[in-house]
């Protein structure tokens, strides 16, 4: 048996727990064993697995940091550093947080691979303070850019502008996205998911989702949101039929 030990604060443990789930999850479908609980204040996590599955164990585990660090951290320090900055008042415009997360995203993810070494234990939050240095310098840029077109922010026509600029360095986790209105929900299926469902005035979580997504083209039924035509290709769907049975099959 091959083991591994994961350590966690319990801060960052609060922050990435969702992820957690889905990787202990994927982890026991391989079949490997979990020992989870707290340990002198903090939490830990051993996983135990077959030799044979060691390298299948190990590629899921760096996906849960990857997005863990490159997704759920990144936005923390920017959130953060918006702040200090700003006072907090650029975080109103929400989108723009989740275009920062996105910023260079392929680039985030190549230099942590680069630099993750996965042993017998792991710190999570020693990684998290000491060896993402570079990383976290990439970050501070993309902060002094918004910093330094703050000013563009102000309008709605030009903050629009400058979220395309961050989007279009973007990787895109699915390259077609389906949004489909319905007589209650808003239904977004993306080529690799299960389809979610929004509310249909929960603009501000349909446009995360999106902007996280960052799609090349968007299949549109029944909706009609003028900063999504904006932001993103899109096009629209006359056969809703047609459109509801792709979301719901393969995406």
């Amino acid at each position: 048996m091959f083991e591994i030990k994961l350590t966690f604060s319990y801060l960052s443990f609060d922050r990435i727990k969702d992820d957690w789930l889905t990787t202990k999850a994927s982890l026991r479908n391989l079949g490997a064993t979990l020992l989870c609980g707290d340990c002198y204040g903090r939490k830990e996590a051993i996983i135990l697995v077959n030799r044979y599955n060691k390298e299948k164990a190990l590629a899921i585990i760096k996906r849960f940091l990857v997005k863990a660090y490159c997704e759920v951290e990144k936005r923390e320090f920017m959130k953060n550093e918006l702040k200090r900055i700003f006072c907090g008042t650029l975080l109103k415009r929400q989108p723009l947080l989740q275009a920062m997360v996105v910023f260079d995203r392929a680039s985030d993810e190549k230099n942590l691979l680069d630099s993750l070494k996965i042993k017998r234990e792991f710190s999570y939050d020693g990684f998290l303070s000491f060896r993402l240095n570079s990383l976290k310098k990439a970050w501070r840029e993309c902060v002094e850019l918004v910093k330094e077109n703050a000013c563009l922010l102000q309008s709605d026509n030009t903050a629009l502008l400058f979220l395309r600029f961050l989007l279009s360095t973007a990787k895109p986790k699915s390259k077609v996205v389906r949004i489909c209105r319905t007589s209650k929900k808003l239904i977004v299926k993306s080529s690799f998911s299960s389809p979610k469902y929004f509310e249909q005035n929960d603009y501000r979580s349909l446009m995360n989702e999106l902007i996280d997504l960052a799609p090349m083209t968007i299949y549109t039924f029944g909706t009609n949101y003028k900063q999504i035509n904006e932001l993103f290709e899109v096009k629209e769907v006359s056969d809703l039929r047609k459109c509801c049975k792709k979301l719901l099959l393969k995406g």
